[in-house]
């Protein structure tokens, strides 16, 4: 996780930048997401997004196989031209929740009942999402996303180590 130019390590607050750009990458992935889905909730009623939020998830797995495919072929163009189109698309993303926020007309009943919520209890949260079995799949499915996401970095960290170990044996 060193990022060189030329003879030294560039360092970001005595921090290596590899260690700080992929923490950043990583906290900035999980708010944009929680974001997404905190602006879809506050947009639709329930019933609109038990119809609606199924299709976006799909469209997301499919952006995130279609972008590792983009990123591949614009890696070899040098690492410039990726951040242009990162930074491109959180642009055109950014647009377009504005103008879906500012199109999308809200029920003036759904908006009360917001406007006036009722505290949950202490650990009613919890019982709220093992009564609802649509929260409980979302939840089960969290985990699961989370289980597979760690064991799936482990096991390729462990693999570019050892690649790297057997392509350069000796090399600290």
């Amino acid at each position: 996780y060193y990022y060189t130019i030329g003879v030294g390590t560039k360092t970001l607050a005595g921090l290596q930048i590899g260690i700080a750009y992929f923490l950043w990458v990583g906290i900035f992935n999980l708010m944009v997401i929680a974001q997404f889905w905190a602006f879809g909730t506050d947009l639709y009623t329930p019933e609109q997004g038990k119809r609606l939020f199924p299709l976006i998830g799909v469209g997301a797995s499919l952006g995130a196989w279609v972008g590792s495919v983009r990123a591949g072929e614009l890696m070899a163009m040098g690492p410039r031209r990726l951040m242009v189109e990162a930074a491109a698309i959180l642009i055109v993303c950014a647009v377009l929740a504005r103008v879906v926020n500012r199109i999308t007309q809200r029920d003036a009943n759904t908006t009360a009942k917001a406007a006036d919520p009722k505290p949950l209890a202490k650990g009613d949260g919890f019982a709220m999402i093992a009564a609802d079995r649509y929260l409980m799949l979302i939840a089960l499915l969290a985990v699961l996303i989370n289980v597979v996401n760690t064991m799936g970095e482990y096991l390729f960290g462990r693999y570019v180590v050892e690649a790297a170990l057997l392509a350069h044996p000796g090399d600290a």
